[in-house]
C-alpha cells in the first residue's frame, strides 16, 4: 500500500500541489495536521532561496517569514546541521528567542511534531516536518513509531519535489543567449572578467555588457544575486 501511495502520489505527481496534499494526508494519517516541505538547491545558499510549501495559515507564514525566524529556528538548525529525525517539542526550544518564537507557533497550532532532514547529493539540504496541534502522547507514540515510515515518504518525496520546483522555475526562467550562459558559467566558477574575456576571446567590455544584460533579465543588482537566482532556477549549478 506504501509502495502504491510512493508511486501514485509522490513519485508520479502531475504538478506540485497534487505532490503536495499527498504529503499533508501523510501526515493527517498520523494525527498530524500540519506538514512543510522546506528544501534548498544548495547548502550555501541564503534562506530566501528556499523553495518552501507549508499548509500553516498563511499569516503565520509571514509572520515566520518577516521575523527571520529561520536564523533561530531549533527545528531547522537541526536539519540543516544532522541526518537524523527530530521528535520536538516545547523542550526543544532554549532561550528566551527560541521561546519566544515557539510561543508564537504554538498559537497558530504547532505545538510539537517530527521533522526529518534532506541532505540531497547535489548539496541541496531541507526538511520535511509535521506538526501537530493537540497533546497527546498516543499520538506522538505513534508519531515515534511511524518513523521508518515517514522517513521513507521522505526519501521518495525530496528528489520529486526538486524536479518539480525546478519545473516551475525554470518556466519563469529568462531566456538567456549562449554567450550569456557561457558567462554565467564561468562566473559560477569563480572567473572574473578578465579572465571570462581571455577564455572566450573578446574584450572586457563586451563581457561587462553580457554580464548586465544577465542582471536585467535576472531582475538583480548584482553577480553573486544573479548566480544565486540562476541556481535556483537550474540554469546553472555551483
Amino acid at each position: 500500500m506504501l509502495r502504491e501511495f510512493i508511486d501514485s502520489s509522490l513519485q508520479n505527481a502531475v504538478n506540485i500541489d497534487v505532490w503536495f496534499n499527498a504529503l499533508v494526508e501523510v501526515g493527517r494519517r498520523h494525527q498530524l495536521e500540519y506538514t512543510t516541505f522546506a528544501l534548498l538547491p544548495r547548502d550555501s545558499l541564503p534562506y530566501s532561496e528556499v523553495f518552501y510549501k507549508s499548509n500553516y495559515s498563511a499569516v503565520w507564514q509571514k509572520i515566520y517569514e518577516q521575523k527571520r525566524y529561520a536564523e533561530i529556528d531549533p527545528i531547522v538548525r537541526h536539519c540543516r546541521s544532522k541526518m537524523t529525525p527530530l521528535v520536538w517539542g516545547s523542550e526543544t526550544f532554549i532561550g528566551a528567542q527560541e521561546e519566544a518564537l515557539y510561543e508564537q507557533a504554538c498559537a497558530f497550532g504547532s505545538r510539537w511534531g517530527v521533522a526529518l532532514p534532506i541532505h540531497g547529493p547535489k548539496h541541496e539540504v531541507g526538511m520535511l516536518c509535521f506538526a501537530s496541534s493537540v497533546r497527546s502522547d498516543e499520538a506522538k507514540r505513534d508519531a515515534v513509531s511511524s518513523l521508518p515510515e515517514l522517513g521513507l515518504v521522505r526519501d521518495f518525496a525530496s528528489p520529486a519535489g526538486l524536479s518539480l520546483a525546478r519545473q516551475k522555475t525554470s518556466a519563469v526562467a529568462p531566456k538567456l543567449t549562449p554567450r550569456e550562459m557561457e558567462c554565467l558559467k564561468w562566473m559560477s566558477l569563480g572567473k572574473g572578467t578578465w579572465e571570462i574575456s581571455q577564455i572566450l576571446r573578446c574584450s572586457q567590455s563586451t563581457i561587462n555588457y553580457h554580464i548586465t544584460n544577465i542582471r536585467i533579465k535576472m531582475g538583480v543588482h548584482s553577480r553573486s544575486a544573479a548566480m544565486i537566482k540562476a541556481v535556483g532556477m537550474g540554469l546553472i549549478e555551483l
